[in-house]
């Protein structure tokens, strides 16, 4: 990938901590870096300590982004504009969850455990619409002229492909939407129970797909 690409992606991840380099000595002495069940801070730490808590999740994060991207080009023949689109979405989704941590910190509202599920789910969606080709690997790897069973079932896995990676994309972005609207503590559940009908749905739509073609 290029290094221009490779750039601009430390310089997403890099501004949330450049933003709180910027203002630190205006920031407050002390500052929350834990929320009870109730919304209300339970646990302040300096703001040395709350700066240190922000490299170190940024750096986690990091790290799962970074196997993330390599698993995706090592198993995926993903196109270089996907893998730069890749690259550049899932920088921008972990510096916003660090801007999350940043804000909850400033304002001592638990903005980051409100907010995460609606981040998670949005990226989630993301990820898969660009790290997942719309055609099967094996396409290219089929031989020119195939027996019409063959060719059947060939594109029956596509169709069933092509749906699957559809379905799966708009139902963690319809999630995410929902999520908005309902309170904060169910936002976790409803993304994991739209995750499960999608996959229960495409379970048994395959299933019937695979019976018809028998």
């Amino acid at each position: 990938m290029k290094l221009a690409y490779r750039l601009l992606g430390v310089l997403l991840l890099s501004l949330p901590l450049l933003s709180v380099v910027l203002v630190y000595d205006r920031l407050p002495t002390r500052l929350p870096i834990h929320f009870s069940n109730n919304g209300l801070p339970d646990k302040y730490g300096t703001k040395r300590e709350w700066f240190v808590l922000l490299i170190i999740t940024l750096f986690f994060l990091n790290v799962l982004r970074s196997l993330l991207i390599r698993a995706v080009e090592i198993r995926r023949k993903t196109p270089l504009p996907n893998m730069v689109a890749l690259y550049i979405l899932t920088a921008v989704s972990v510096s916003a969850i660090i801007s999350l941590r940043i804000f909850e910190g400033v304002l001592g509202r638990p903005i980051y455990a409100d907010w995460l599920p609606v981040l998670v789910f949005l990226s989630g969606a993301v990820f898969m619409y660009v790290s997942v080709p719309t055609e099967l690997s094996i396409m290219s790897q089929l031989p020119e002229k195939m027996t019409p069973s063959l060719q059947r079932r060939v594109d029956q896995l596509q169709h069933i492909h092509m749906v699957s990676r559809l379905v799966v994309v708009r139902v963690n972005v319809l999630a995410a939407v929902l999520m908005v609207f309902v309170s904060p503590g169910d936002r976790w559940q409803l993304g994991l129970m739209a995750n499960m009908l999608a996959y229960l749905s495409l379970f048994l739509m395959t299933s019937v797909m695979r019976r018809q073609a028998d």
